[in-house]
């Protein structure tokens, strides 16, 4: 049971979910929306904390008005002040692997044939940062036809405000 992250991964969702339009044809609709946090997310394995969690998202939510949603560590550190691998640049593959999760991927070596290391969707964070998708989850993108919200365009806008002083 995911105890601070998976609350805060739940309440996120039901936050954007109520900001987000309905239609994916507002311009102000989003297909999935980031939270990264400063705080060290953790569960609790056979009673003790562990602070293994460093990201959550639901599985295939892209698209999802309800689980379109990720959460991912940023600079978190543990007691002596020594940095977690989600700590400064290396969030990005945090926040990468999330994603994945969000549209569809599952971890490398969990019911597929690729190797459970090396690859963003390694179930775990190594220190070598692990910037390739495996061939596993390139099958998964290559298959993200049901994802119909990705295949819009998007139109600009100008969202700039001026203030005169």
């Amino acid at each position: 049971m995911m105890e601070r992250g998976g609350k805060l991964l739940d309440s996120f969702c039901a936050y954007q979910e109520d900001l987000n339009p309905e239609s994916d044809r507002d311009p102000d609709h989003w297909d999935m929306a980031l939270y990264v946090s400063g705080l060290d997310f953790y569960a609790f394995e056979k009673g003790r904390k562990s602070g293994v969690t460093m990201g959550l998202a639901p599985v295939a939510g892209v698209c999802s008005n309800t689980y379109a949603c990720v959460i991912a560590e940023f600079g978190t550190t543990n007691a002596l002040g020594k940095p977690y691998p989600s700590a400064g640049f290396t969030s990005v593959y945090i926040l990468a692997h999330e994603i994945g999760h969000n549209l569809g991927m599952h971890h490398d070596s969990s019911g597929n044939s690729c190797a459970k290391e090396g690859y963003i969707m390694s179930p775990s964070r190594g220190t070598n940062g692990e910037t390739q998708w495996s061939t596993c989850s390139a099958d998964v993108v290559a298959d993200l036809k049901w994802a119909k919200c990705l295949q819009d365009s998007a139109k600009p806008r100008n969202t700039w405000t001026t203030v005169d002083t």
